[in-house]
């Protein structure tokens, strides 16, 4: 038996360390719509499924007559990091299999099918999809124990049944705890990792993307549009005279423009396009699903927030700053001249005045000698 719930344990263990690698990279894959949500369901659900049958063949004895599995816990891991439709192709797969191909169509494998349905009814009334608390978990823990008890009471026919009964759920309580426990743990080492990989791809002042994520996301966002045909425009701008803030004011004061600018600019655009701060008091924009007609509005928008927005200073000062902006729109211009061109009409904005916003034009922001857009 000892040998027995070692290799229940262990596999355990190495089912969900990387099965929930793999999960966690997947999920994190960037992968959207709704046909990819079900595909992710689907194959999570029939991997745990899987799991479940594999436990059916690492069976341990609760008496001389009695063996027994651990095949509940993928259903409630199951509901508890996937939700019901995950759950419910976890449990198809598990009381599929007990009815029809282990041992044989008997009341025994009815029973057990049933403990599995059960199984299932309990997890989704009690757990929350990526919200693990013991509490919950006990209780699902504790409630799917009795309804297996009950299955044994009815079946085994031994006078010591209830030892069988009483072993049964010890052992499945410890396996619950061992799961739950597992199971916090990776998402805690998850989340860790994932809060380090945002932090090596974030500006610690601004909490905007840095310029190394900025050229990963131009280069995701190339392949993108060219798999889409939707179009993408670059924004480069410029806080115009910062050098004056830091002079006037000091660095704090510097440093407290930089923080508003980056909250006006959240403001300012969607949640789908990607800001980032170049360095310095330079600042980058990829604007999802804009073309170059569109790009000025939205410029024009930014150019007036920024303008009218009031920007405190540590010690109680209000200023008014403004900001050049130059853009340059994907495909109109090539991936590879994007930034360039970008920058040179953020240079044309600054040379021409200031607190303006000028656009790239074909093939190069300076064509035939003509003055850019603005």
């Amino acid at each position: 038996m000892l040998q027995s719930l070692i290799n229940n344990f262990t596999a355990l263990t190495t089912f969900l360390f990387l099965g929930y690698i793999v999960w966690s990279k997947w999920r994190s894959s960037g992968e959207n719509g709704r046909f990819r949500a079900f595909k992710r369901q689907f194959l999570l659900g029939s991997a745990l499924g899987l799991f479940g049958v594999s436990l059916m063949y690492i069976s341990f004895p609760l008496n001389s007559s009695t063996l027994t599995d651990l095949r509940q816990l993928p259903i409630l891991i199951s509901v508890s990091i996937g939700g019901w439709a995950v759950g419910g192709i976890t449990t198809l797969i598990i009381g599929t299999y007990r009815l029809f191909f282990l041992n044989g169509f008997t009341i025994s494998s009815m029973l057990g099918s049933l403990d599995a349905l059960l199984t299932y009814v309990i997890a989704i009334c009690i757990l929350r999809e990526y919200r693990l608390s013991l509490r919950r978990w006990n209780w699902a823990v504790g409630l799917s124990a009795i309804v297996t008890a009950a299955v044994f009471y009815y079946l085994l026919e031994d006078a010591d049944k209830w030892v069988a009964i009483l072993v049964f759920i010890l052992i499945f309580f410890t396996g619950g705890l061992f799961t739950f426990s597992m199971l916090t743990y990776l998402k805690r080492s998850n989340e860790s990792l994932r809060m380090m990989r945002e932090a090596a791809h974030r500006d610690f002042l601004t909490g905007l993307f840095n310029a190394r994520a900025f050229e990963f996301m131009m280069e995701q966002k190339t392949e993108t549009s060219n798999r889409s045909s939707v179009p993408f425009t670059l924004l480069m701008l410029d806080i115009d005279y910062f050098k004056r803030v830091n002079d006037t004011y000091g660095h704090p004061a510097g440093d407290a423009v930089l923080s508003q600018m980056a909250d006006v600019l959240r403001g300012t655009f969607r949640p789908g396009d990607h800001i980032a701060r170049k360095g310095g008091e330079e600042f980058a924009v990829i604007v999802d699903a804009c073309d170059s007609e569109q790009i000025r509005i939205i410029a024009e928008r930014l150019r007036r927030n920024v303008e009218n927005h009031v920007f405190r200073l540590p010690e109680g000062t209000e200023i008014h700053i403004t900001v050049s902006a130059g853009s340059a729109t994907y495909p109109d211009i090539d991936s590879h001249l994007l930034v360039d061109r970008a920058d040179r009409a953020l240079y044309e904005a600054k040379a021409t005045g200031r607190n303006r916003v000028c656009r790239a034009t074909l093939p190069s922001p300076y064509r035939f000698g003509k003055p850019m857009d603005t």
